[in-house]
C-alpha cells in the first residue's frame, strides 16, 4: 500500500527540503526510530542534490509504500543512466552493497530508461513477540481445558481439523524454503560482487570472520559431545564412521537439479547456488539482464516469505495446541539444556575474545564491556542489526579508535557474514530437537549439523520469518519432524533477541583484533574513559 507518492522538481532546493521534510514525518508517524529517519533523510537529500549537481532534468518520483517486511522507500527518476552514488568497482562499492542489502543504505537499480534508489526499512522483530505469547498462552490454556473437560472432543479436533491444518501449513513452507533459500544466495553473491574489490584488508578481514564461525561451531560442537550420546551406526568401528562422513560431503553435489529442492537438502541447494553465482559473476556484464531477474525472483519469494511469516502466530497456536491435546508437550522438559549450551558457548566465545583483547591492548574488560553496552541494549530489544548499525558505527570509531577505513568495510561485510552466536543457536536448537523427537545423531550426522549450521547462518534470508526457512531446511537434512517448527519459534521468541546482541558485540571485538593486526587502531581512544 502506497502512503506517499510525491514528484519534485530537482532544481528547485524549495521542493527538495520540503519533500525531505515530508518524507521525514511520513517515516515518523510510521514507527521508525528518529536517529534512523534523520539518517534517512541526509541520504535522500544526498540523492536529490546529486542528481541535481550533475545536470540530471527533469523532476523525480519519491514513494513510500508499506510491506510486510516493513517500509520500502523509493525514488525514481526518468532518463540515461545516472548513478547517484558514483558507484566504482572498489571497496567503498562493496560496501555499499552490503549494507543496502541490510538495510541502512540505499541501491541503486536502473532499468528500462529508469534510474531507482530504493531502501528497505525493515520491521523490528520485536512486533511478533506479543502475538507468539500470546499464541502459545492461549494455545495451552484451551488444550488443557479441552483435555480436562471435552476429551473426546479435544480428539475429535485433533485428528480432524489441527492435523489438516498443521500439514497444510507445513506442505506450502517444505515447498517455498528451497527456492528461497537458492535465491538468497545467488542474490547475495549477485548484488555484493566479486571479492576482489576487497583489496588485501578486505580479504584478510573476511577470512578471519568465516575462521571464527568455524571456531565458534568448534566451542559448542565439544560442549554438546560431551552432554549427549551419539548413535551408533549399522557399521561399526571407524571405517563406518569415515565412510558415513564421506558420503555427507559426497553428498553435496545433487545428482539430480529438482531432487535437491523436494528433498530440502540445504548443503545441495546452496552448493547449486554458490555455483551458479559464481558463474553469475564471471560473465557478470554478459548476464545482467538475468541477474535483474535474479533479483526480481529473490524479491518475490522474500515477498512470500514476510506473507507466511504474518501467520506464524496462528501456526505456533494449532501446533502447541495438537502437542498439548496430545500430552507431547511434556517432552520439552527439557529445554533447559538447550539453554544451558548456548549461554555456556557464548560464555566461552566471549570470555576468550576479551581476554586477549585485555593482556594484548592492557586495557580493562569493564572498560570494553561498557563501550558495547550501547549496541548490545539496541540489540536485545530490537533483535535488529540494521536499528543498531549507527551505534555500532559510534563504538569502533569513537569509542574503540578503529580507523574508519576498516570500520567501512568491516561492519558491513561482518554484519552479512559473522555470525557465531548463530551458528551455535543453530546447532544446540537442532540437536535439542532431534533429542526431543528420538531422531538418532551419529557422529556423521553431529558433524552435518556444525557445518550445515556455519552455511545457513551466513545464507539466512534478510526477511522476517528468514530464521523459519533455515530451521526447517535444517530439520529436513536431519530427518527431524518438521512439528518441531513450533518449539524453535518458541524459543527464538526468547533467544533471537540475544543471538542477534551477541554476534553484534563479538563482531566489534573482531574489528578490533584485526585492527592491531593491520596497525590500524588508536590506543589512545582505545584506553579514554567515557
Amino acid at each position: 500500500m502506497i502512503i506517499l507518492e510525491k514528484e519534485l522538481c530537482l532544481k528547485d532546493e524549495a521542493a527538495i527540503d520540503e519533500a525531505s521534510e515530508q518524507l521525514a514525518q511520513m517515516l515518523g508517524n510510521e514507527g521508525v526510530d528518529r536517529r534512523q529517519v534523520m539518517r534517512i533523510r541526509l541520504s535522500a537529500e544526498e540523492v536529490f542534490l546529486r542528481w541535481r549537481d550533475t545536470g540530471a532534468a527533469g523532476v523525480c518520483t519519491v514513494y513510500i509504500e508499506k510491506k510486510f517486511g516493513g517500509i520500502q522507500l523509493e525514488i525514481v527518476k526518468e532518463g540515461a543512466y545516472n548513478d547517484p552514488f558514483d558507484a566504482r568497482y572498489d571497496a567503498d562499492t562493496f560496501s555499499r552493497n552490503l549494507m543496502a542489502n541490510l538495510g541502512v543504505a540505499f541501491k541503486f537499480n536502473y532499468w528500462r530508461n529508469y534510474n531507482s534508489v530504493s531502501l528497505l526499512i525493515k520491521k523490528k522483530q520485536a512486533g511478533l513477540l506479543v502475538p507468539l505469547i500470546g499464541a502459545i498462552a492461549l494455545a495451552v490454556a484451551l488444550g488443557m481445558f479441552l483435555n480436562s473437560v471435552f476429551p473426546q472432543a479435544a480428539l475429535s479436533l485433533q485428528d480432524s481439523v489441527l492435523t489438516p491444518l498443521f500439514d497444510c501449513f507445513v506442505g506450502l513452507l517444505t515447498a517455498i524454503v528451497g527456492p528461497a533459500m537458492f535465491l538468497s544466495v545467488l542474490c547475495g553473491l549477485c548484488s555484493v560482487g566479486d571479492t576482489a574489490m576487497l583489496g588485501k584488508m578486505g580479504k584478510a578481514l573476511f577470512g578471519r570472520l568465516l575462521l571464527m564461525n568455524f571456531f565458534s561451531a568448534v566451542v559448542v560442537g565439544i560442549i554438546m559431545f560431551f552432554t549427549i550420546t551419539l548413535s551408533p551406526i549399522e557399521s561399526a568401528g571407524n571405517t563406518g564412521q569415515a565412510a558415513a562422513i564421506l558420503g555427507i560431503l559426497l553428498g553435496i553435489v545433487p545428482s539430480n537439479f529438482v531432487n535437491a529442492f523436494l528433498s530440502g537438502n540445504a548443503l545441495q541447494i546452496i552448493f547449486m547456488a554458490l555455483a551458479a553465482g559464481t558463474v553469475l559473476m564471471m560473465l557478470r556484464t554478459a548476464t545482467y539482464n538475468l541477474m535483474t531477474v535474479v533479483e526480481q525472483c529473490n524479491s518475490v519469494f522474500q515477498t512470500v516469505l514476510e506473507v507466511v511469516s504474518a501467520v506464524i502466530p496462528f501456526f505456533v497456536f494449532i501446533n502447541v495446541l495438537r502437542l498439548v491435546l496430545s500430552n507431547e508437550i511434556f517432552k520439552f522438559g527439557g529445554i533447559w539444556w538447550l539453554f544451558a549450551v548456548f549461554f555456556g558457548a557464548i560464555a566461552v566465545w566471549a570470555v576468550l575474545q576479551i581476554i586477549e583483547i585485555t593482556l594484548r591492548e592492557r586495557v580493562s574488560p569493564l572498560m570494553v564491556f561498557r563501550k558495547m553496552s550501547a549496541t548490545f541494549l539496541i540489540n536485545i530489544t530490537t533483535a535488529s542489526s540494521a536499528t543498531s548499525f549507527p551505534a555500532s558505527l559510534e563504538c569502533c570509531e569513537k569509542k574503540f579508535g578503529i580507523h574508519k577505513k576498516l570500520v567501512k568495510i568491516g561492519l558491513p561485510l561482518g554484519t552479512v557474514i559473522f555470525k557465531p552466536a548463530t551458528v551455535v543457536y543453530f546447532s544446540a536448537l537442532s540437536i535439542f530437537c532431534a533429542g526431543i523427537y528420538d531422531v538418532p545423531i551419529t557422529l556423521a550426522s553431529f558433524i552435518t549439523v556444525l557445518v550445515v549450521s556455519i552455511i545457513l547462518s551466513i545464507a539466512v534470508p534478510p526477511v522476517v520469518g528468514g530464521n523459519l526457512t533455515c530451521y526447517t531446511l535444517l530439520f529436513l537434512q536431519l530427518g527431524i519432524p518438521l512439528e518441531a517448527l513450533s518449539v524453535a519459534i518458541a524459543v527464538d521468541v526468547v533467544l533471537d533477541f540475544f543471538v542477534t546482541s551477541f554476534d553484534i558485540s563479538l563482531l566489534q571485538t573482531q574489528l578490533l583484533h584485526a585492527s592491531h593486526k593491520m596497525g590500524l587502531l588508536d590506543n589512545k581512544v582505545l584506553k579514554k574513559v567515557c
